[in-house]
């Protein structure tokens, strides 16, 4: 009988070197065939004890139909057992409060990424309806003022003059 304690690691890693241990390759090739159908019978017993022990449903259906047998139903199969069924309750119930507070972190996390997605959307937008604004402003004052549009013009000609002189002042030998 296997302790509630023993996590399926630890079970795995007793499969491991119990199957290293009765493995029917071990016995070595002048072992006889009947010591070799003897060491597959083990070797396959282990491998089925550790599909039951490995799977939590299995295992439980294990444990209860050993107990119908025994007769003891109600009863714990020994003492250590209902130590180790209550220390892992309280583990579970450590790990249960622990996932619930880990959640609620991401989740705390994830919205506050979200409001801030949310804030740079909305500050985009409104820069993006204050220079349309502004375009608009320009081109309604342009219109009821149209030497102002043709002094704009002009000034943007003479900046563009200015510049084509300076380019060309350093592109001269000296």
């Amino acid at each position: 009988m296997i302790l509630v304690i023993f996590n399926p690691r630890t079970v795995r890693k007793a499969y491991k070197r119990k199957a290293l241990e009765t493995h029917p390759d071990r016995l070595g090739p002048s072992a006889s065939k009947s010591q070799r159908e003897n060491a597959q019978t083990h070797f396959q017993k282990i491998r089925e004890a550790f599909v039951v022990l490995s799977d939590a449903n299995k295992r439980r259906a294990y444990d209860a139909s050993l107990a119908t047998q025994t007769g003891s139903e109600s009863k714990p199969f020994h003492k250590p057992d209902c130590k180790a069924s209550d220390e892992q309750l309280s583990k579970m119930r450590d790990r249960t409060e622990w996932a619930q507070q880990q959640r609620k972190r991401d989740e705390e996390r994830i919205n506050a990424m979200r409001e801030k997605d949310k804030q740079a959307k909305d500050e985009e937008n409104r820069k993006a309806r204050e220079a349309k604004m502004t375009q608009e402003f320009v081109q309604d004052l342009f219109a009821v003022n149209p030497e102002w549009d043709e002094r704009r013009k002009r000034v943007s000609q003479q900046t563009a003059q200015r510049e084509k002189v300076k380019s060309r002042q350093w592109s001269l030998p000296t």
